[in-house]
């Protein structure tokens, strides 16, 4: 029998019991939204996401947008398209889960002003990681926000008591356990200037883009590594980059305020590589361009991963370079051939 799930622009994985839990935290007031339900949508089964098998999960998107696997006899509505997609989504929630099962804990952070779209993504990360039983907390952002009545609300039910943490709890409960930290230009700047500040282990810093780099300026010399392209390089060190020995220069001007390694995307030209022992030019690793998409965020975790190998400076570029041709040879938000063995046979 053809199943139908109907969706809202906010809808949230939950089943009915949890809708109807949140209604009775809430107090049992009838004009609170009934977030769990579709209320302009024809009547449809509703269903259980949690109970599902995993041949029939669903894919995992922005509300509105999810789109079942074919197979599941199952239809989408909401959003802007009805879309096909590979499991990549899957894929992406199975590495969350090995990577919550290999940590100590988990801290959800979102962005500045946190939407129901961001909170409703904690609730499933911390899903995630309570089924490799990793404890897990959601730093809540001060103040009234669009996320905040729902994670008042959340914050009610039994399974999330004592999940919600101020950012000065969530410092309270981080460990010193960690070999490195990675950060990018998402989060707010005090964010990055307290991690800068208070922060033991390396770490390593992506501008993501010219306008928010700036963030990174003040705090440059409190960075292990950063791993900008050439137009960030260029805003970062003032140095206009035109060739490789410009780039050079660029490289030097960064490790003039402290930092230790940088790492500069040149696109087709490879990479430039220095520390304070020196620098070398990479090129990029062959592969077949299928999608450019996470080549940067590829490129950084090789490049994190290398160092805590203890592999040398041009070793580390050239790791970060095999992911990236890995990355670029498939369609899917993480190719399925991404690999510790994959990236060494191209190195």
């Amino acid at each position: 029998m053809r199943q139908t799930i109907y969706l809202t622009q906010h809808s949230l994985w939950q089943n009915q019991a949890a809708g109807q839990r949140l209604e009775q935290a809430s107090g049992g007031d009838s004009a609170a939204p009934r977030w769990w339900e579709a209320p302009s949508a024809p009547a449809g089964r509703v269903v259980d996401l949690a109970a599902w098998k995993a041949d029939n999960l669903m894919e995992l998107d922005r509300a509105g947008e999810e789109t079942p696997e074919p197979e599941s006899g199952l239809a989408a509505y909401g959003g802007r398209e009805l879309r096909r997609r590979p499991r990549e989504k899957h894929r992406a929630a199975l590495a969350l889960g090995e990577l919550a099962a290999s940590a100590s804990q988990v801290l959800v952070m979102g962005h500045r002003y946190p939407d129901m779209d961001c909170v409703g993504a904690a609730a499933g990360i911390c899903a995630i990681a309570r089924k490799k039983g990793t404890p897990v907390h959601i730093i809540q952002e001060p103040g009234a926000n669009p996320g905040s009545d729902m994670a008042e609300r959340l914050g009610r039910l039994p399974e999330y008591e004592h999940t919600f943490l101020s950012i000065q709890d969530a410092i309270l409960v981080a460990d010193a356990n960690a070999l490195l930290v990675v950060v990018d230009t998402n989060i707010p700047a005090p964010s990055i200037r307290w991690l800068a500040e208070n922060c033991t282990a390396p770490l390593f810093a992506d501008p993501v883009s010219t306008t928010k780099a700036e963030k990174l300026r003040p705090i440059l010399g409190r960075l292990h590594t950063l791993k900008p392209n050439r137009l960030e390089a260029e805003l970062l060190s003032g140095v206009s980059i035109t060739d490789v020995d410009s780039a050079g220069r660029a490289a030097a001007a960064l490790l003039e305020t402290g930092l230790r390694r940088v790492f500069i995307s040149m696109g087709g030209d490879g990479v430039l590589a220095a520390d304070h022992s020196g620098q070398i030019h990479v090129p990029c690793i062959p592969g077949k361009m299928v999608n450019t998409t996470g080549c940067g965020d590829a490129f950084m975790a090789a490049i994190a991963w290398a160092y805590l190998e203890g592999t040398d400076l041009e070793g580390t570029a050239r790791a970060g370079l095999a992911a990236a041709s890995i990355a670029m040879e498939s369609g899917e938000t993480i190719n399925p051939s991404m690999s510790v063995e994959g990236i060494r046979s191209r190195i």
